[in-house]
C-alpha cells in the first residue's frame, strides 16, 4: 500500500513539473558550437577612458550618411569609401548612420588593434542597425 502512495505522489510531482514547464518557457537552450564557424562573436570591450579610432566602411551599393553628434555634420559615404572618426569612452561617443534611400543597414564591428575598431556597414534585414554607442564602461553597443 505504501508503494502505491509513493507512486501517486511521484505522478503528481511529474504532472506539476510538466505543467510548470508548459507555463514557464525556458529562457535559454544550451547548444554546442564549432569555434570560428557557428559560435557567436564575443562582445567588443575597450578600456574605459581610452581614445578610440573608428574606421567606418560603406560595403553597400548606395550612399550612406554618417554622423558623429557634437563632432561632425553628416558625412556622405559612397560605396566602398571609408572614413576614420575618433572619440573617447569618457564622452560616450555615438555614431549615427543611415542609407539615403531608406534601406536598413547592418553594422559589423571588429577590433583591428588596441583602440582601433572597424565598422563595416552592409545592407541589413528589416530591423537593421542605425547607431553605434561607445559607453563609458568600454562596451560597444549597436542599436
Amino acid at each position: 500500500m505504501s508503494s502505491l502512495k509513493t507512486l501517486s505522489i511521484g505522478c503528481a510531482t511529474v504532472g506539476l513539473l510538466g505543467a510548470l514547464t508548459a507555463t514557464f518557457p525556458r529562457q535559454a537552450i544550451a547548444q554546442s558550437c564549432v569555434a570560428q564557424t557557428s559560435c557567436p562573436a564575443s562582445p567588443i570591450q575597450v578600456t574605459p577612458g581610452s581614445w578610440i579610432e573608428f574606421e567606418i566602411i560603406n560595403r553597400t551599393g548606395n550612399i550612406i550618411s554618417l554622423e558623429q553628434p557634437n563632432a561632425t555634420d553628416p558625412i556622405a559615404l559612397s560605396p566602398g569609401q571609408k572614413v576614420t572618426l575618433s572619440g573617447s569612452t569618457v564622452d560616450n561617443v555615438s555614431l549615427l548612420f543611415w542609407d539615403i534611400q531608406g534601406i536598413s543597414l547592418e553594422a559589423r564591428v571588429k577590433e583591428i588593434s588596441k583602440n582601433h575598431l572597424q565598422v563595416e556597414l552592409l545592407w541589413g534585414n528589416s530591423f537593421g542597425h542605425y547607431s553605434l554607442y561607445l559607453k563609458d564602461d568600454g562596451r560597444v553597443e549597436l542599436l
